[in-house]
């Protein structure tokens, strides 16, 4: 097997750019991207030992895989910076159970300052509802009650103490 390699660079080259994918794949789920640079660059690395583009010492495929690792890189982050920043995450749900539900804030809340909570053993981030002024604060003690739901997290409004 070792022979192979030796004989053909390419292949090694291949074979560990489809192994970096798959570990990508698999095991960190695209979450990082750093596997997926290095083994995009493997197979382009690949390539340009199969098509004889640079050639087949090892100096030469480790020099051009290092810098190939560094254009894919460059290439790629934007992009999935991008794709990373799109949320998936589902919208506020306005119809859950928790609407509705009252409670003392613990510390102040503003827009620029959250507050937590804990409910039924969870600590749950609170924020100002979005439709409530950007400048309000709270402070702590204040009733206030859930006007919306996400993950680990409540929107809320003030309540009139009236």
């Amino acid at each position: 097997m070792i022979d192979y390699f030796l004989i053909h660079p390419h292949a090694l080259w291949f074979t560990a750019g489809f192994l970096l994918l798959g570990s990508e794949l698999l095991v960190l789920g695209f979450a990082g991207g750093f596997m997926l640079f290095l083994g995009v660059a493997a197979l382009i690395n690949g390539g340009l030992l199969y098509f004889e583009v640079i050639p087949s010492t090892w100096s030469v495929a480790i020099g051009s895989y290092a810098i190939t690792t560094v254009v894919v890189a460059a290439l790629l982050w934007r992009p999935l910076k991008r794709l990373q920043r799109r949320s998936d995450a589902p919208p506020e749900d306005r119809s859950s159970d928790l609407i509705g539900y009252r409670f003392r804030l613990a510390s102040p809340l503003s827009a620029t300052e959250p507050s937590t909570t804990r409910y039924s053993g969870i600590s749950w981030r609170v924020e100002l509802d979005q439709t409530q002024p950007s400048d309000q604060t709270l402070v702590a003690g204040t009733l206030v009650e859930v006007t919306a739901v996400a993950a680990g997290r409540f929107a809320v409004v003030a309540v009139d103490s009236a």
